[in-house]
């Protein structure tokens, strides 16, 4: 018997005429869609669609499956729709980037809906490509980013949450250690380690290093951290890294080296298609992680004061 999500995939696949358009639509993988799809067809023991060079055609057998269920479907959306706009209950609808997990605690994210139990949050963690798709495909959502300040501007309407040193991760072997300071001009031969997904970063750099007669690629890339920085410390490559994530993990044979007159800044910021078309609980919960943010950023300089004191 085939689920509900099953048909809901077909209907987008059918509709864009293509696994990975749909895929890119839906936030999965192309492998995903593909498998099930796959388990669609084997539950109902019939071929859909017909795999060719450009993407997919249906069968005789799937425009019968999907005039029989896309209306289905539709009314189901539709229903969701009416109940959702008449519940008393409001719904943000957020992605984020694993850098922000990474970067703002739970309790900073999530005290809002503390205090009220009739906001739901809708919260998807989505490497960067994805997160820029979600946000550009409806005025209602919204984003956090980690993100080099030099390509906001042009990409997305935004709102800076906290600004984010960024510096350059080199093993102590490595004679770039030695410099108090360095340019994206001389990196021309080093070799990049770069978290996986993050695209925005490498396209900054390369903003920047293209004024200088070069790109950069990403030698290797890991979802592993902890990984890249071993990786540095063995002096397979360097990579960009925020000062807190350094001292945090503080790996031994590593030197954090900044880059020159802020070649490279980072923020951390809310992206949109458009402020004024954001629900007003998604500016109202926008508003209360400022506050919050700032008030983290007051309690660590404090207690910095009272160490330096």
């Amino acid at each position: 018997m085939p689920r509900f999500e099953q048909i809901e995939l077909f209907i987008e696949v059918y509709n864009a005429g293509n696994i990975t358009k749909a895929a890119e639509k839906l936030f999965v993988t192309q492998q995903s869609v593909s498998h099930s799809l796959k388990r669609l067809e084997d539950d109902i023991g019939r071929k859909l669609f017909i795999r060719t060079v450009s993407g997919v055609r249906p069968t005789a057998e799937g425009d019968r499956f999907y005039s029989t269920f896309y209306p289905i479907v539709l009314s189901y959306r539709e229903a969701i729709a009416r109940y959702t706009s008449s519940s008393s209950e409001s719904v943000i609808t957020l992605a984020v980037t694993p850098a922000v997990i990474r970067n703002l605690t739970p309790n900073v994210l999530f005290d809002f809906f503390r205090d009220d139990r009739s906001v739901l949050l809708d919260m998807k963690a989505l490497k960067d490509d994805a997160l820029e798709r979600f946000v550009r495909e409806d005025a209602g959502r919204f984003g956090i980013v980690t993100i080099p300040e030099r390509i906001l501007d042009g990409k997305f309407e935004y709102t800076v949450l906290k600004p984010e040193p960024m510096s350059l991760l080199v093993c102590n072997d490595n004679p770039l250690s030695k410099e108090p300071a360095i340019s994206l001009a001389v990196l021309r031969n080093e070799r990049f380690m770069g978290i996986t997904g993050c695209r925005f970063y490498l396209e900054a750099i390369n903003r920047v290093t293209e004024t200088y007669g070069f790109s950069v690629t990403t030698f290797f890339e890991s979802d592993d951290v902890e990984n890249l920085f071993d990786l540095v410390e063995y002096g397979t490559g360097v990579m960009l890294c925020r000062d807190a994530l350094y001292e945090e993990v503080h790996p031994a044979n590593c030197t954090l080296v900044p880059f020159k007159e802020h070649e490279f800044d980072v923020c951390t910021a809310f992206v949109y298609r458009d402020y004024d078309m954001l629900p007003d609980i998604a500016k109202k919960y926008m508003e209360s992680l400022k506050q919050a943010v700032k008030s983290v950023g007051s309690q660590h300089q404090k207690t910095d004061d009272m160490v330096i004191q």
